[in-house]
């Protein structure tokens, strides 16, 4: 939504964004009771281009923040330096950085295998007596493997590259599949040492990769256009499933001719739910799909049934060994069958998982993982009891800590966050993250820099967390504490790519992402934006997005995303440089980036200060005044496709689903929108089906509202 109607010029062509003008004060906020604070206007003036530049030009050199790599730890130990010399009191909190993602058995009750995010193994040949710490040396990280049995296994990588071993995983060579592509291997799946599949998206389609002699040479076998496999499951040598990276359609893709020719089948959920895959022949499978029931085919996907576990948590993982033995983990749950499916029981004492994997060699032989990597257990007597392992895993990463106590309300805490570590395809050496997040980092450190000798009544802290490129680990793990020590934190601004003006000037524009209990920050930061003649254009997206401020949502904290950007764009699609090695300073508009840390820091500011404490400033008004429903509007309508952005559709009764349409009443996109929330975005194409030029039909349909209309879509 916007606060002014603009034009936006893409090409030659200009057209609306037909934007809705002023919001009700309500909605909007207003401006602190008392005006400027003059010594908060005084330390904005502080917070200077230069001062910005700075920060991401060091964070930049350190080649790389990869959360396994040194240049995480530098750039950790950086910002802690420098926040203590600015008189703060800091502090490293320190939580369990390694996050596991798969675990395998190559050999029936012998070799097992560990796959950590950092793009390493662990492997046992003695049923887990002893683990050993491997290292593939890929182009790039590891994004899945498979091992067929004790010697030889395969990892997808980037750069259209695999990694295989022959000797149990003591050395590594490089496979190209394509010699012409330089894609992102996603999954991988061997039925033997010799015959396998690898997929990726190569341009806008998704494609496999099939081999016939153990990686030496590959052929392209390709796919309908419902994105790339995220699972390959073969049951034999000709028959077996792909499940794609898929929300609109419940669909999955079956071969029964060793995947020469994939067609689309029916599925009861959609793909991209499914958590795990496991096909047990050519024509029985079952998969987890993050329901407390699995689903299961004997018929080759003509048919598939929701079996009953007895389970009332999440189920994340299925296994079966064998035909007649399978297991199904959730959350503090494990559950086993012995006759094929038929009946499940619970396996008494199942370790306490938050979201698991689980690996069955053999019937007796089985490991269960956490994959945010709090602990790894291993049975040897089919689940009657689980051990818990130590893989030497207590690689500790850091969130760096630094507050001021406040003088009045010392228990009430404002906080101001962003995360320093970076990824790329080439995240050893090349992952700069200057937008991605130095930029997010420079604006948290110059704001402290600036209120070094402003007094606060509520406590003012700033936060910058790493392993958000592994699921967020490290806000998570702050928020946790957070939430454990019942601290109450009034407000979190958390900052993320805050540096690239995709219009080079014309305009500056942020996006404010927030929940339903955080639309009062935003009309906050707005406000305050305003006030000190601040100008950036905010957007909102309500649930938008993901980021470590979501991290507060889930435990219920009141918090903000700060990104750049227009209405209805992503940054992380429209920045051409994201988590690649070209993101650099050069490629930055560093005055919006100062914008940006001038607006957050003024905000929190405004919100610690003791003047501003019990009386009824915009924290109370926001929440005390209802807010009315904005009106119903789809933007930018026409829709440029060759921006890469997105159409919002805004102002809507949730819950509701939405539709679209071409002129021949083909559906193109469907998606959700869960209640409470009142937009939704879709990105045409994101999904691998590319829209061409014309007029398409939308249809909203929600709690006491339908919506129809015409979508024009121009460009390519």
């Amino acid at each position: 939504m916007r606060k002014v109607l603009k034009v936006k010029y893409i090409g030659a062509a200009a057209f609306s964004y037909f934007l809705i003008g002023p919001l009700p004060l309500a909605f909007c906020g207003e401006p602190p009771p008392s005006g400027r604070d003059s010594a908060i206007a005084a330390a904005l003036d502080g917070i200077t281009d230069e001062l910005v530049a700075g920060h991401i030009q060091y964070l930049q050199d350190l080649k790389s923040r990869y959360s396994y790599m040194p240049g995480s730890e530098e750039a950790r130990d950086y910002a802690r330096q420098i926040l203590a010399g600015l008189g703060y009191s800091t502090r490293l909190h320190e939580f369990r950085g390694v996050c596991l993602k798969r675990s395998y058995w190559g050999d029936a009750g012998e070799a097992a295998w560990v796959f950590t995010a950092g793009s390493t193994f662990y492997n046992s040949a003695d049923g887990g007596a002893s683990w050993q710490r491997q290292f593939p040396l890929a182009p790039g990280r590891l994004y899945d493997a498979h091992f067929v049995d004790a010697a030889v296994g395969y990892a997808a990588s980037a750069e259209s590259t695999v990694a295989k071993t022959e000797d149990g995983g003591l050395t590594w060579r490089n496979l190209r599949v394509d010699e012409g592509a330089a894609d992102i291997l996603r999954s991988i799946f061997f039925i033997n040492r010799d015959v396998g599949w690898t997929a990726c998206t190569h341009g806008s389609s998704p494609r496999i990769y099939y081999t016939d002699d153990g990686g030496g040479s590959w052929a392209v076998q390709s796919l309908p256009d419902f994105g790339c496999p995220q699972i390959i499951a073969f049951g034999d040598a000709e028959r077996g499933w792909a499940v794609p990276t898929w929300y609109d359609d419940k669909v999955i893709y079956r071969s029964e001719d060793g995947g020469a020719r994939w067609t689309v089948q029916g599925f009861p959920v959609p793909p991209a739910d499914v958590r795990s895959f496991v096909a047990i022949d050519g024509d029985a499978a079952w998969a987890a799909y993050g329901g407390p029931r699995l689903l299961h085919t004997k018929d080759g996907g003509k048919n598939w049934s929701y079996v009953e576990t007895g389970s009332a948590v999440v189920l994340t993982a299925v296994s079966f060994p064998n035909a007649a033995t399978g297991f199904a983990a959730g959350k503090g749950v494990v559950y086993k069958t012995e006759d094929g499916g038929r009946t499940w029981s619970p396996i008494p004492d199942a370790p306490e998982i938050f979201w698991g994997d689980a690996a069955f060699g053999d019937a007796e032989h089985g490991l269960l993982i956490d994959l945010f990597g709090r602990e790894i257990y291993l049975t040897r007597d089919g689940g009657v009891r689980f051990e818990k392992i130590n893989l030497r895993l207590d690689m500790f990463w850091g969130n760096v800590v630094a507050e001021r106590r406040g003088s009045a309300a010392a228990d009430e805490i404002v906080l101001l966050g962003a995360h320093y570590d970076s990824t790329s395809p080439r995240p050893a050496d090349g992952a700069p993250g200057a937008d991605a997040n130095a930029s997010g980092v420079s604006c948290v450190l110059a704001a402290a820099t600036a209120f070094r000798s402003l007094g606060v009544g509520r406590t003012l802290r700033f936060v910058l967390f790493g392993g958000a490129e592994q699921s967020y680990a490290g806000s998570r793990a702050y928020v946790e504490e957070c939430s454990v020590k019942d601290e109450k934190i009034v407000a979190a601004v958390v900052l993320d790519m805050v540096g690239y003006d995709e219009d080079r000037g014309s305009r500056d524009d942020a996006i404010i992402r927030v929940d339903g209990a955080s639309i009062w920050l935003g009309d906050y930061v707005a406000a305050v934006g305003k006030l000190y003649g601040l100008e950036l254009m905010f957007d909102y997206e309500i649930y938008g997005g993901q980021g470590d401020h979501c991290s507060f949502w889930e435990a219920k904290y009141e918090a903000l995303g700060l990104f750049e950007g227009g209405p209805g764009t992503k940054p992380e699609l429209v920045y051409p440089y994201y988590q690649t090695p070209d993101d650099t300073l050069d490629k930055l508009a560093v005055p919006l980036a100062t914008l940006a840390a001038k607006a957050a820091a003024a905000t929190v500011g405004h919100l610690a200060r003791s003047e501003y404490i019990g009386v009824r400033d915009p924290v109370s008004a926001a929440r005390e005044e209802p807010r009315p429903r904005r009106p119903f509007r789809v933007f930018p309508n026409p829709y440029n496709y060759s921006s890469g952005a997105g159409v919002t559709f805004d102002g809507i009764s949730s819950p509701a689903t939405v539709t679209v349409f071409d002129v021949a009443g083909r559906k193109v996109g469907r998606g959700d929108v869960a209640a409470g929330r009142e937009n939704f975005v879709w990105q045409p194409g994101h999904d691998g089906r590319p829209l061409v030029p014309g007029l398409y039909i939308y249809r909203v349909a929600g709690n006491d509202q339908l919506e129809v209309g015409k979508l024009v879509v121009i460009g390519r």
